[in-house]
């Protein structure tokens, strides 16, 4: 039926050509609604035909919209079936769009029945509780992202306070390596004092030495000055080497602290923007708690009314079946009764009776007609026919024309 409703959907709009006349076609063309033609094939040679709504008239009262109604009863009908089928098994109640559906569909009809509300109603409350175990679930994994990106804050700090670390380390050593510089300096000035003196004496053992023991003196002096200055000159050699090793060693530390800051910073900017994720999500997560509450709320509520909508029924079903009962009493004997009194519910007891001899006695008609009564027993003592009967205002007595009172 679904697939005749999804083909006649079609036709409202278009004509729909056939090859061939299928089991389908042949159930619409049963409804009435639409027309098979098979006159208006061009090539005779080709067996189809032509699909069509029947008239505007059709297509007036049974539009889209009638087509969604339906299509929606047969959606409702069919999973409340299956979930009957399987005692009520939560796996078969509906879900997602097909429960908006209903939902839709339920707002269009004027009655339902108490198995389709209990359906309907069942199948907000398991959606309810989906929603609620996906909320919980997301709080958890929104937790968890928190922590996370607090332990990366705390990483962050580290490593920010390790940068510092190796700022002021790299700082240090360049100042030692300024250091080893300057001592160096200052010894090559020493050297080089050393040599000047050493020059100046050298001068002086020339100018007083015209002998050879004086050039043999003057040539070891020189021999040892040459010796001592390449000494000295591999020293300072070394020396700047060390402070340049120094100096390489503290700039690469503070291009390291450098760094390490850097990546610090942006970890740190990471965190806060993972921390304001966090927030937005568990502002968005409190308002879809709000909303789940709201919306089990209104699912109580109208459940509570089809709970009373169903007493309201089964209390008039029983008035009517009740009703019935004193009616039948009455239509048996139709010529006892003129009138007819009630009490103040509404029970029809006794009547005024006619004088004849043939009259049955106010006991029979009490014991009849009280009998569905609960809570009033009957003390009759009369055994003769009586003319009349009243009741009291409280409508818990019928008083009679004897002495003698009937309760």
């Amino acid at each position: 039926k679904l697939q005749m409703l999804e083909t006649y959907n079609e036709l409202l709009t278009n004509i729909k050509y056939i090859s061939k006349i299928e089991e389908i076609y042949f159930k619409l063309k049963l409804t009435g609604m639409v027309t098979i033609d098979t006159n208006n094939i061009n090539n005779t040679n080709e067996k189809g035909a032509y699909l069509k709504a029947r008239n505007k008239i059709y297509t007036t009262f049974y539009d889209k919209n009638w087509v969604e109604v339906k299509k929606g009863e047969r959606l409702l009908s069919a999973s409340l079936q299956q979930w009957l089928e399987s005692n009520k098994h939560n796996d078969f109640l509906l879900r997602g769009q097909a429960l908006q559906k209903a939902l839709d569909w339920q707002k269009t009809q004027l009655e339902i029945t108490a198995l389709e509300r209990e359906f309907i109603l069942a199948s907000q409350q398991a959606e309810t509780d989906l929603q609620q175990q996906k909320l919980f679930e997301q709080q958890r994994l929104l937790e968890l992202a928190q922590q996370k990106a607090e332990t990366q804050t705390q990483l962050a700090l580290e490593q920010k306070q390790r940068a510092e670390d190796l700022q002021l380390l790299a700082d240090e050593q360049r100042k030692n390596a300024e250091i080893e510089r300057k001592n160096a300096e200052s010894e090559r000035l020493s050297k080089e004092e050393k040599i000047k003196s050493n020059t100046r004496l050298r001068k002086i053992l020339l100018g007083l030495a015209a002998s050879l023991i004086f050039a043999i003196i003057a040539s070891i002096f020189a021999y040892y000055t040459s010796l001592q200055a390449q000494q000295n000159a591999l020293a300072e050699q070394k020396q700047r080497r060390i402070a340049q090793k120094q100096t390489s060693l503290a700039q690469d530390n503070e291009q390291k602290a450098k760094d390490n800051a850097e990546l610090a910073k942006q970890k740190q900017k990471e965190a806060e923007e993972q921390t304001s994720i966090i927030n937005k999500q568990k502002e968005t997560l409190t308002k879809q708690t709000e909303d789940l509450i709201a919306s089990n709320n209104e699912a109580n509520k109208q459940k509570s009314i089809a709970e009373t909508e169903n007493l309201r029924a089964t209390e008039n079903q029983i008035a009517i079946y009740q009703d019935q009962g004193r009616r039948e009493l009455l239509s048996e004997n139709p010529n006892y009764f003129n009138s007819t009194l009630y009490l103040s519910e509404g029970y029809r007891l006794a009547t005024e009776k006619k004088l004849n001899s043939n009259i049955p006695t106010l006991k029979f008609l009490l014991a009849r007609s009280i009998k569905p009564i609960e809570g009033y027993v009957a003390t009759l003592q009369h055994q003769d026919s009586v003319n009349s009967a009243s009741f009291s205002p409280d409508s818990n007595f019928i008083v009679t024309s004897s002495d003698k009172t009937a309760k």
